[in-house]
């Protein structure tokens, strides 16, 4: 099996760091390198993580002694030290996962075999799920996205891409599917691979209201198209919270138009991704009007 590699950005990870440590040490399947980046952290990160540095030669340990950022951007700067620092060159596959997920013993297995299968596949990815209220449930997402907590690329397409955009307001993984696609490489959830996270993915520790006012601006600076962001907001109507989820959501695509925001993504990419939310909602109406 072609051999990958592993980069994971973590600050003040102490509660869940381990979990996911065990999880990839216990892979049927191993990576070649997994480069852990402390992102400026001032718990026991750095000491659990250096424990398990001992005992297992693939994992490595280092330090953003200073980050500048404050905000999503920081993430794709220790992501970016963290690849500088990988020292495998004859790698095939390049991943992304946080410091609070963890995946049953095959999983790496699994999502390589099915990109091994499919040369087109870019990046892939198990489905996320996360703990509501005592219930363990999926995140909702399309099959042609992958969440940015478990994004694995096929080398060539991640070099194609150019890698992470620093994005301050988030949207870091979506702006990278969304150039993969735009570049011919499909992006697939692969649904039988699980992975669990211990955190929440959207609101992280922040408000949720503000947090899905941010996610609609962020999706203005991608480029969204008007009517498609519209139609996910009515979408969401009945998620948590109520009603006023989807107002903020919306409000905060509405600020992007009027501060002029700027876009983060060229203008042919722009044009790919609209296009393809068009014909996401003609599918949608035709499968509603064909019942």
């Amino acid at each position: 099996m072609n051999e990958f590699v592993l980069i994971t950005p973590a600050k003040n990870e102490e509660k869940n760091i381990w979990r996911t440590i065990e999880a990839v040490v216990s892979q049927t399947v191993l990576p070649l390198e997994w480069v852990i980046v402390s992102d400026g952290s001032t718990d026991r990160t750095d000491e659990i993580v250096n424990e398990y540095c001992k005992k297992y030669s693939f994992i490595k340990l280092i330090r953003n002694e200073s980050p500048a950022e404050k905000d999503f951007s920081s993430k794709v700067h220790a992501f970016n030290k963290g690849q500088a620092a990988l020292m495998a060159g004859a790698y095939s596959y390049i991943g992304n996962i946080d410091a609070d997920v963890t995946f049953e013993p095959e999983y790496f297995k699994k999502i390589v075999e099915a990109m091994e299968k499919k040369p087109t596949l870019g990046i892939a990815g198990g489905l996320i799920y996360e703990s509501y209220d005592g219930k363990v449930r999926p995140m909702r997402t399309s099959s042609n996205s992958v969440a940015g907590a478990v994004q694995l690329f096929r080398r060539e397409c991640f070099e194609c891409i150019g890698g992470y955009i620093p994005i301050k307001i988030g949207g870091i993984d979506s702006a990278a599917e969304i150039f993969a696609r735009a570049k011919g490489w499909e992006v697939k959830t692969i649904s039988e691979c699980k992975v669990l996270h211990h955190g929440r993915v959207l609101t992280g520790k922040k408000n949720r209201t503000y947090t899905l006012f941010q996610s609609g601006l962020g999706r203005y600076r991608l480029g969204y198209h008007p009517i498609f962001h519209l139609f996910t907001c009515c979408m969401r109507l009945l998620e948590a919270p109520v009603f006023i989820g989807s107002i903020m959501f919306l409000l905060g695509y509405i600020s992007g138009v009027f501060r002029k925001a700027k876009r983060v993504l060229p203008v042919d990419v722009v044009s790919h991704l609209r296009q393809e939310q068009m014909n996401r909602i003609k599918s949608v109406i035709s499968t509603v009007v064909g019942k």
